[in-house]
């Protein structure tokens, strides 16, 4: 896990009770997905301070979105997307957003990721 309950807390502002380990794991392993084979070590070294409060606020926006969704577990299916994919964001109407690629909280946080270049965005031809 990248961030501890309490990190959570402090970046969400919300109770630390909602994060629970099974949830940060998972959010943790979403962030694997999505950065693709970008090696990140559980203790974040080997990135910057800046790459570490992105990645930080990555997994706890994306936990934040998994317990939102927790009550309503196809509207998570559809929210939540595994893989290495590419987020295209569009001022009128984000395709991406609408069908559940990456929810829709998640956008701003989501380009920080993409511009500190940790996100895999290589083509692999089989």
């Amino acid at each position: 896990m990248y961030i501890t309950a309490q990190e959570y807390a402090d970046i969400t502002g919300r109770a630390i009770s909602e994060a629970g380990d099974d949830i940060l794991r998972f959010a943790s392993l979403l962030l694997d997905s999505r950065v693709g084979n970008t090696h990140l070590h559980e203790d974040l070294t080997g990135i910057d301070d800046d790459e570490k409060t992105i990645v930080k606020r990555w997994v706890a926006y994306m936990a934040a979105n998994i317990v939102d969704e927790d009550a309503d577990y196809d509207k998570q299916e559809q929210s939540v997307s595994l893989g290495s994919f590419s987020v295209t964001y569009d001022d009128e109407e984000d395709v991406s957003i609408s069908a559940g690629m990456m929810p829709e909280d998640m956008r701003l946080v989501d380009l920080a990721l993409v511009s500190t270049g940790l996100v895999n965005k290589r083509i692999r031809v089989v």
